[in-house]
């Protein structure tokens, strides 16, 4: 169960990665006890782990476990892809560092084909995506954290990154991160009041992702604030996207 813990609806059916969250913290180990019995996960499905628990604890405010589950995160990934191991706090300063890193790295070696049992590759196994996903598995669970603080300009600055890093990613099916990273930074714009650049954030995150349900959502909520009735332009996408789904639509949830 997740109860304290607010789940966004980017996580869509990976919330079983959430499962007894409050139960049961990360430890030294990064050992977790399931439903299921199991108490070792795959280093993939353990940062996926983190990466949630960081999102949720930053959501509710827990700072301190948000920057003790990021920084677990960001040194496990770093001591599994040979990162900088000495920066893994969770201080913009080291997320910055570590993603200035992981991209430089990326940038001279993202047209190397790979091997198909490469760390580093995703989706398609022989395309580099790696060192690009593992800058925005750090960059957007601490904008969430930075926005939490009320760090409204760092946060719109890491998602900026973020969002730019994968505009930039080789393109893959399925696509390399797990969700379009405008929706954050439009809810981000949403939440400052700035609902004009909170719809064009959307509306640019739709030409890549179409089908979104969140970006689809965050813009007729952008342009409802901006001027009621101007969301029925994107009534019939709304209807859509809606069309199966049977739980209310909140903005928080982005």
């Amino acid at each position: 169960m997740v109860s304290q813990y607010q789940i966004p609806v980017r996580f869509g059916l990976c919330r079983h990665v959430l499962r007894d969250i409050d139960a049961s913290p990360f430890d030294a180990d990064g050992k977790y006890e399931y439903a299921a019995g199991k108490t070792e996960v795959s280093s993939a499905n353990l940062r996926a782990r983190l990466y949630a628990e960081t999102v949720c604890a930053a959501r509710t405010s827990d700072h301190m476990r948000a920057e003790a589950v990021l920084s677990k995160m960001m040194s496990s990934i770093a001591s599994s892809s040979g990162g900088p191991t000495t920066c893994v706090s969770a201080t913009s300063e080291c997320v910055n560092a570590a993603c200035d890193f992981y991209l430089n790295r990326w940038e001279t070696n993202k047209q190397a084909v790979l091997d198909v049992n490469s760390a580093d590759a995703t989706g398609t196994t022989t395309i580099n995506n790696g060192d690009a996903l593992r800058c925005m598995s750090i960059l957007t669970p601490h904008a969430d954290l930075l926005v939490s603080k009320g760090k409204y300009a760092e946060a719109e600055v890491a998602l900026k990154r973020a969002l730019e890093t994968q505009k930039k990613m080789q393109y893959d099916e399925p696509s390399p991160f797990f969700y379009p990273v405008a929706a954050t930074l439009g809810k981000l714009y949403y939440k400052m009041g700035d609902y004009a650049t909170a719809a064009d954030t959307f509306r640019d995150g739709l030409f890549t992702f179409p089908r979104s349900f969140g970006l689809t959502l965050g813009l007729h909520h952008a342009l409802k604030a901006q001027m009621p009735g101007l969301e029925s332009t994107v009534a019939m996408a709304v209807e859509l996207v809606m069309k199966y789904n049977d739980t209310a639509f909140d903005m928080e949830l982005l």
